[in-house]
């Protein structure tokens, strides 16, 4: 079951490394690089927080937050109806023929199809203390995942190094690979009211198309059924 976490410093997995007597001298800076690695690797959801940040456009381009990983929906500030993906060949320039509001991104820029204006976006973002390190989640299943990936990365250089033989390489690979799959399903697996939201999405007596628009506010909502008497 799905549970909300709390993240703690990264000086956490730093001393649970070096906890192995081939990994005692490992670097600090090495281990930021690795947990940057987990993150982009396995990329799941809880792993991140969610947060949402006014751009202004200026000239059809916006500069996107720096802790970004991935955008869940733009719209615009104003009129409240949400972007969506461009699909234009062409950069937007000067023009004046009416058409959806779309998104498209160019690094950390964020291009639109307005010239002016403010934008809200949802976004992933990368959970980082106040001195710019990443933090991690306060979670026993995610800090072992973790930690047996740093060993893995490690071990594979001391055994092309040959500092270790195959075997112990091997047993390493497998206990990362069981870590990682039980990570999967301790933060994917629903929870019993986020069941209950998914079986109202499914069992909708009319179909509606609009929840995009609305920013999906009413996807699990009731549904209810008027009969009128004769």
């Amino acid at each position: 079951m799905i549970q909300e976490y709390n993240y703690i410093s990264i000086n956490e997995i730093v001393a649970r490394c070096k906890r192995h007597p081939y990994l005692a001298d490992i670097s600090f800076e090495k281990v930021v690089q690795y947990v940057l690695d987990f993150f982009r690797l396995v990329g799941l959801p809880k792993m991140f927080l969610d947060k949402d940040e006014i751009i202004e456009i200026k000239d059809y381009k916006g500069l996107l937050p720096c802790d970004l990983i991935q955008i869940i929906q733009i719209r615009d500030l104003k009129s409240k109806l949400c972007l969506r993906s461009m699909t234009d060949s062409f950069l937007p320039k000067c023009r004046h023929e009416r058409s959806d509001l779309s998104f498209k991104t160019q690094g950390n820029i964020l291009v639109v199809s307005f010239r002016h204006g403010k934008v809200e976006i949802a976004y992933k973002a990368l959970p980082i203390d106040k001195d710019g390190y990443p933090m991690i989640l306060d979670n026993p299943v995610f800090l072992r995942a973790l930690e047996l990936f740093i060993q893995k990365e490690e071990f594979a250089i001391l055994f092309d190094l040959s500092q270790i033989p195959q075997v112990v390489y091997n047993e390493k690979k497998q206990q990362y690979a069981l870590a990682v799959a039980a990570l999967g399903s301790e933060l994917t697996l629903p929870s019993v009211s986020e069941m209950e939201t998914i079986g109202r999405m499914w069992n909708t007596l009319i179909q509606r198309t609009t929840d995009f628009d609305s920013a999906f506010k009413h996807l699990g909502d009731r549904e209810y059924l008027r009969v009128l008497k004769p």
